[in-house]
């Protein structure tokens, strides 16, 4: 279990997903740009991206990552997921 605790209230409010396409639903790109604009700061992890176009559809999930500002890649072991990786930089 993650708890964020936040005493200071100048800060803005953030999530942790671990396992993301588990969890996302046919609305959550657009609630995350909305939580965004509100200030929000989310950090989303997912082992691959098609596990993400799988749980949202290849276009939702392009929408997704097009809107993730800062991107941290660890081990790829997916050869499609380094080529699509390596194409966006």
């Amino acid at each position: 279990m993650l708890e964020i605790v936040n005493t200071d209230p100048t800060l803005d409010e953030g999530m942790i997903i671990d396992e993301l396409s588990e969890v996302v639903y046919p609305d959550f790109v657009q609630q995350v740009n909305k939580g965004g604009e509100a200030g929000a700061q989310f950090v989303l992890a997912w082992q691959s991206l098609a596990d993400l176009d799988a749980a949202l559809g290849p276009a939702r999930a392009r929408e997704l990552l097009d809107n993730i500002q800062t991107r941290l890649y660890l081990r790829i072991a997916d050869p499609e997921t380094a080529s699509r990786i390596s194409e966006g930089l």
